[in-house]
């Protein structure tokens, strides 16, 4: 999010270059003097005024003379919207200049290891974050005598071949998982989905269930009673 303000901010740090740079070539192209307004008996009159720094001098602007009150009026606001476009784009440079989104980070990764733990920090980077999700303890899983032994990169059984691919796949392109992380559902049992996945960057958690054996009817009913049970919507798509 942070880097997305960032982002926004150097966007709109570019239009308004842009508008400086349309209000300053119409600038240049502008009439003598500038453009007064009054107002007699509720009626609305345009003046073309000239000044030398001390005496003004002002001349009626007639009907057939409009195109010369657009250009000044125009004229008018386009000094105030240079002016205006260059304090804001000043005062996102100063920002940026001093904006630091790993500030508040760097603050605590600066503690002495055997500190941190006596620290409750509301700011973390996305390492440490990610290394106390992987922190986790649980109990895994059970597996029946007999059954087939199937062992990832990180040396944890897995039900499957199939399991073991993803599990390394994730391992390897570092995506942080835990193998059938058991949930506790509203009726009370206890549901281990293949893999409990976080997005580091979003901080949000995923479920991946792979559905190997979807066509085995109990299985389906199982899994869709967990999710039902869990609150959780049916995927809009199913791997068989």
């Amino acid at each position: 999010m942070k880097q997305e303000l960032i982002r926004n901010l150097e966007a709109e740090s570019k239009n308004l270059q842009e508008i400086i740079r349309r209000s300053g070539e119409r600038l240049k192209k502008a009439p003598e003097g500038s453009i007064r307004r009054s107002i007699q008996h509720g009626n609305s009159f345009y003046y073309h005024c000239f000044s030398d720094g001390e005496n003004e001098q002002r001349t009626y602007i007639r009907k057939e003379d409009s195109e010369l009150a657009e250009r000044l009026m125009q004229k008018q606001y386009d000094r105030k919207i240079l002016q205006a476009a260059e304090e804001q784009k000043k005062a996102i440079e100063r920002f940026l200049k001093k904006y630091d989104p790993e500030a508040l980070k760097n603050l605590y990764k600066e503690l002495p290891q055997d500190q941190r733990s006596f620290i409750q920090t509301d700011v973390i980077d996305n390492r440490t974050f990610a290394e106390r999700w992987r922190a986790v303890v649980y109990l895994p899983g059970e597996f029946q005598e007999g059954a087939p032994e199937y062992y990832t990169i990180r040396r944890e059984r897995v039900r499957s071949k199939s399991e073991k691919i993803i599990a390394d796949m994730l391992h390897t392109k570092d995506i942080p998982y835990m193998y059938e992380y058991p949930y506790k559902l509203n009726n009370g049992k206890i549901w281990r989905p293949d893999f409990r996945i976080l997005n580091v960057r979003t901080r949000k958690e995923y479920i991946h269930e792979h559905f190997g054996m979807m066509d085995h009817p109990a299985l389906f009913s199982m899994i869709t009673g967990a999710l039902r049970s869990s609150g959780r919507r049916r995927p809009a798509h199913w791997r068989r």
